[in-house]
This record gives C-alpha cells, sequence and structure tokens, in this order.
C-alpha cells in the first residue's frame, strides 16, 4: 500500500527527498514552502 506525502520545503534537499519516496513507491502530492518569488 502507498502513502500519500506532503513534503515541507522546496529546495534541492526536497527533490533528493521526493526521488527516494518515489523510488520507495510512495506518491509525492506536494511540496510546501514559503520563500515567494519576487515579481518586478
Amino acid at each position: 500500500m502507498s502513502s500519500n506525502v506532503v513534503i515541507i520545503g522546496a529546495g534541492g534537499h526536497s527533490k533528493v527527498v521526493a526521488d527516494i519516496i518515489i523510488k520507495s513507491n510512495d506518491n509525492v502530492v506536494g511540496f510546501l514552502d514559503d520563500n515567494v518569488p519576487i515579481r518586478d
């Protein structure tokens, strides 16, 4: 049975964590991050 996972943070390390989660047959349903890009 696979689990749905939300990753907190959206930086480089979270991509590695997402790869591990996917390879373990679980589902990454999203990333949460409070760093909003500034648009001019």
